[in-house]
């Protein structure tokens, strides 16, 4: 009895040492102790744990809203996301739709007062997914050991003992008809606008879909038109997927996607009451041409409208796709310096373009990373199916990547 009394108070005495070096090492003024025991802190430290298991279960970050202090604050690996509730919060989520299979184990916990520290075991049968393309190597989300301080019943801080955490964000997807050849031509493209602006595009004769990252796109569809728009919207209350009739119209908002075939007649124009334009375009034109967009569908002004600024990202021509209807899947890679994501080989195509900092791309593990193909902000590549990517930030800073997927529905 006496011996194991020992063992459980030098567990507690590591842990708890611990605690104190993990903090020295994140180099952090350590908060003034509050008014709770270590039995009022043990059930708000599971109950945290479990609230993060049920999020990655579901993806639903709704559970821990209630476990978290209004003015939570994260310290230390999570550099890819705000160091806040939302920050978490989004952490998990996207955490979630890669790998809901992994789940979080108190395996030891030291409590002084309102301090914790945490040793966790992870659970979880497979490296996950992102955009319907396996990851090859197994990617860390969290780390081993937590420290945690709780104030009023609720976590208000935690201090991660992870190097730094990559985010895998999906933003959304859509499907498209099939396309008239498999190795029908294709453009990736950015659109942008400034808030305010005046623009009207007559979008036709081609597949196409618009993903819009920020601001708002009105959409008339003409009262000849052979087909409906359709937009796909993810988590907005409105419904998955929803169609634009002939002579209606509707907005596309951020984080939605447009779905055009070439039997679509129709007008985008601008927002004036929305954030400035971010959209990605991937096109599809019925024959291979310079320009991609056609002309209008009605008569034009005698002035030509405004067009947001089209910016050409890649373009292919043989994209070798199956011949079938495609599915279009929109995510965002946030890679901190450290080691590579490698996705798995995969049929269709995946598209990369970088919006800050610099990516090293395809370069041999055993190699400096500043040796790799590296693309800077604004620059793009193309992986074609059967290719895995390995993909590695390059220099100090992160690096954030829009991607695109494509491939058989």
């Amino acid at each position: 009895m006496r011996q194991t009394a020992l063992v459980a108070g030098t567990i507690a005495f590591c842990l708890v040492t611990s605690f104190a070096m993990f903090a020295a090492v994140i180099v952090m003024q350590p908060p003034p102790i509050a008014a709770s025991t270590g039995a009022d802190a043990r059930p708000v430290v599971y109950a945290f744990y479990d609230a993060v298991n049920e999020v990655l279960r579901t993806g639903d970050s709704a559970a821990l809203d209630g476990v978290l202090a209004p003015r939570f604050v994260m310290h230390g690996a999570w550099t890819t996301v705000s160091p806040d509730r939302d920050g978490l919060m989004r952490h998990v989520v996207a955490t979630s739709t890669v790998n809901s299979t992994l789940q979080l184990d108190i395996e030891e916990l030291a409590i002084v007062a309102d301090r914790a520290v945490v040793h966790l075991a992870q659970t979880g049968d497979s490296p996950g997914a992102f955009l319907g393309m396996a990851i090859a190597t197994p990617s860390v989300f969290w780390g081993q050991v937590d420290a945690l301080r709780v104030e009023g019943g609720r976590i208000a801080e935690l201090w991660g003992g992870l190097g730094q955490a990559p985010l895998l964000e999906p933003l959304g997807q859509s499907q498209l008809e099939r396309l008239a050849t498999p190795n029908q031509a294709m453009t990736f493209r950015r659109l942008s606008a400034e808030a305010g602006s005046d623009w009207t595009w007559a979008a036709t004769f081609q597949s196409r879909v618009l993903y819009v990252d920020a601001g708002a796109i009105e959409v008339e569809v003409a009262p000849s038109s052979l087909a409906p728009a359709v937009i796909f919207a993810v988590g907005d209350g409105r419904g998955e997927e929803r169609s634009v009739l002939p002579g209606t119209r509707d907005h596309l908002w951020a984080g939605e996607a447009l779905v055009l075939s070439p039997s679509v007649l129709c007008l985008l124009r601008s927002d004036g009451s929305q954030p400035a334009l971010r959209a990605y375009e991937v096109a599809f034109p019925g024959h291979w041409q310079s320009e991609p967009f056609a002309p209008g569908v009605v008569q034009p002004p005698v002035q030509p409208p405004a067009l947001p600024a089209r910016e050409l990202l890649a373009e292919v021509t043989d994209p070798g796709l199956p011949h079938d209807a495609l599915r279009l899947a929109f995510g965002r890679i946030v890679l901190p310096p450290g080691n590579p994501l490698v996705l798995a080989e995969e049929a269709g195509l995946v598209l990369l373009t970088v919006e800050a900092g610099s990516l090293g791309i395809d370069g041999n593990p055993g190699e400096s990373v500043a040796a790799w193909r590296r693309l800077a902000p604004g620059k793009s590549a193309v992986v074609r199916g059967g290719n895995a990517a390995m993909l590695q930030a390059v220099g100090a800073e992160p690096v954030v990547i829009f991607a695109v997927t494509i491939r058989a529905a």
